[in-house]
């Protein structure tokens, strides 16, 4: 799988959903995306995978992107 058909996204245990993604944040440092975090809020990052043909559907913060799709 090549690199453009894989990406980082945030995803909110609580709302299960996913909340952003990270496009053009690529040179940014995590400290730096994840520095407004509270200790209290749970979220995970996630690994997303996309087929060469497909496009990524964009997340924004506080978005309501509903997470579905197959884990493997």
């Amino acid at each position: 799988m090549s690199r453009e058909c894989v990406r980082m996204v945030k995803y909110d245990e609580y709302q299960d959903s996913l909340e952003c993604s990270f496009e053009g944040e690529e040179d940014t440092p995590m400290e730096t995306l994840l520095g407004s975090v509270k200790q209290n809020y749970s979220f995970d990052l996630l690994l997303e995978t996309r087929r060469p043909e497909q496009t990524f559907q964009q997340y924004k913060p506080g978005g309501t992107g509903r997470c579905r799709g197959v884990v493997v």
